[in-house]
């Protein structure tokens, strides 16, 4: 496995982690966004 495939999977998985967060929060994703600083069409991209 070379380097980029393994920042892929990070990557992949550290996003995993954040959507089910959002989802379990019970809140919209806008406001969860707003909350994490993070932009909604990043979130849906």
């Amino acid at each position: 496995m070379n380097t980029r495939e393994i920042i892929r999977q990070y990557r992949l998985k550290q996003w995993t982690e954040l959507i089910r967060e959002c989802r379990s929060s019970g809140q919209t994703v806008v406001a969860w966004c707003a909350e994490k600083n993070i932009n909604p069409k990043s979130y849906y991209y």
